[in-house]
């Protein structure tokens, strides 16, 4: 990183982190933590393969359906004769949105084109074992493709992984090479992370521990439009079921 660009990153989250302690309530200090989480700290290892694969489970049932539902009444998903729909589902970590969107796209009579990418090599190459879906291995803040090379670019439970100055990078990132984007991620809230722990009865320790660490590390609706203001993005922020989506606007 350039001299001038870590000058503006110290600066952003600076900003951030100050207007983050202006707009904390009493509830907001017990329950923010931020600690890292195993997809964090050993992105490549068994144990992260572990977490994406329940995470993308539990997505199935819950997220998933209702998020292409969104997206069916928002984006026109009907093109050209003769030409697909262009989609990267950025952050993919098991591949399960792109799959689903597949699946639903083949029931609809549609034709998509879906690239699947995450910066996790080891996530990256389960997915590929369990899909024909392209998948490659790339950095969400900076993406090696060209402008307005996607119609469609989604991303699926990332942004509290990342602090604020990356948040605003791959926000830019996706508005560069696609025409329309599409955030879904946690919004923090005093019941998230409690209510994590029930996951504990279907799935895996680690997939709980990182569950409980996203729900009390992720931004707030405020936080979030605070983001999407410095980005210099047209999107929108609003609640999504237990989440948050940033969408962006016509």
């Amino acid at each position: 990183m350039g001299e001038v660009n870590l000058v503006l990153y110290m600066t952003l989250n600076s900003r951030f982190a100050q207007f983050r302690e202006a707009n904390f309530s009493f509830v907001d200090r017990w329950v923010f933590q931020d600690k890292k989480e195993i997809l964090d700290v050993e992105p490549n290892s068994v144990r992260a393969v572990r977490v994406a694969r329940d995470l993308d489970r539990l997505n199935q049932w819950f997220l998933y359906p209702e998020l292409v539902k969104r997206l069916s009444k928002k984006i026109d998903f009907t093109s050209e004769k003769g030409k697909s729909l262009r989609i990267i589902d950025v952050c993919t970590g098991y591949g399960g949105l792109s799959r689903y969107l597949i699946g639903w796209a083949e029931k609809k009579g549609l034709s998509l084109e879906i690239l699947g990418v995450d910066s996790s090599s080891a996530i990256i190459r389960e997915a590929q074992s369990h899909s024909n879906i392209p998948f490659t291995v790339a950095d969400a803040s900076r993406l090696p493709f060209k402008n307005g090379e996607f119609d469609i670019a989604l991303n699926v439970y990332a942004l509290h992984h990342c602090d604020a100055q990356t948040v605003i990078d791959m926000l830019v990132e996706s508005a560069r090479i696609a025409e329309a984007f599409l955030f879904y991620d946690l919004r923090r809230t005093v019941y998230g992370f409690i209510t994590a722990q029930l996951d504990r009865l279907l799935f895996s320790d680690d997939f709980v521990h990182d569950a409980v660490a996203s729900h009390r590390r992720a931004y707030s609706i405020k936080e979030m439009q605070f983001l999407v203001k410095e980005a210099g993005v047209n999107a929108a922020v609003t609640r999504f079921n237990h989440g948050v989506i940033i969408e962006s606007q016509p």
